[in-house]
């Protein structure tokens, strides 16, 4: 099983917490995922900071004005849907609406 942990950056900066929390997961012995959400420009350079981090097997990264913004829910709409893809969820009618209702609330513009 893989941990994923939600990295919080202020734009190109890894912030403490982020170092923290990956302390913790890698006791945990499974490889740990770091998700990069953000929409300025600073989103890749945290990226960046997050796979030279010891512990991180791998780094994801979300970029878009949907991100620019640290909200909760959208945060956690991201998660659920990595989780989605990854086949944590058989039922593909249940996964065929929920992505269609998180684009419509998600969409920018």
């Amino acid at each position: 099983m893989t941990t994923l942990l939600i990295a919080e950056h202020e734009h190109a900066t890894l912030k403490d917490s982020t170092n923290k929390a990956l302390t913790a997961a890698t006791q945990l012995g499974a490889e740990v995922h770091v998700l990069v959400a953000g929409g300025g420009e600073g989103t890749r350079a945290a990226a960046e900071a997050a796979s030279k981090l010891a512990g991180v097997t791998k780094v994801l990264v979300a970029e878009g004005e949907a991100y620019a913004h640290d909200l909760a829910d959208r945060g956690y709409a991201l998660t659920i849907l990595d989780g989605l893809k990854r086949g944590k969820c058989a039922n593909e009618p249940f996964l065929s609406s929920f992505l269609k209702e998180v684009d419509r609330k998600f969409r920018v513009g």
